[in-house]
């Protein structure tokens, strides 16, 4: 089963190489509601797709730490919710040399300097 598993895996890599994979969201996806509240210096983890809201009417910044590797560091401008497929994510970032593996999870860090009281984001990780 591993074996089957790591192939999957593999071919996944290379469709996202070929830009054969969507970074689209199903329809049909399921994601936790009403989410989980992240106020700055704090993070929540995903082990699947998630979706980054930010409620404030001022500019976020977020740290996406894949595995143990930082992976990208993100604005989400105020009143914005942005999606991220995180196998997608992975496989960006072993392409890069990183040291991450297709089944670790994200950490997702609100790094937000304006410590304001409704500087808080929502992370909706897929069920």
């Amino acid at each position: 089963m591993k074996r089957i598993l790591k192939t999957a895996g593999f071919f996944f890599l290379i469709a996202a190489v070929a830009g054969m994979a969507s970074p689209a969201f199903s329809a049909t996806m399921e994601f936790t509601a009403p989410g989980i509240e992240v106020q700055p210096g704090s993070a929540a983890t995903c082990d699947k797709n998630f979706v980054v809201e930010n409620p404030a009417n001022q500019e976020a910044e977020i740290e996406l730490i894949l595995g143990n590797q930082q992976f990208t560091r993100e604005r989400i401008s105020a009143n914005e919710t942005k999606s991220y497929n995180l196998k997608e994510n992975l496989s960006k970032a072993k392409m890069q040399g990183k040291p991450v593996n297709i089944d670790d999870h994200a950490l997702i860090l609100n790094i937000s300097m304006n410590r304001g009281e409704t500087e808080h984001l929502r992370i909706h990780c897929e069920e």
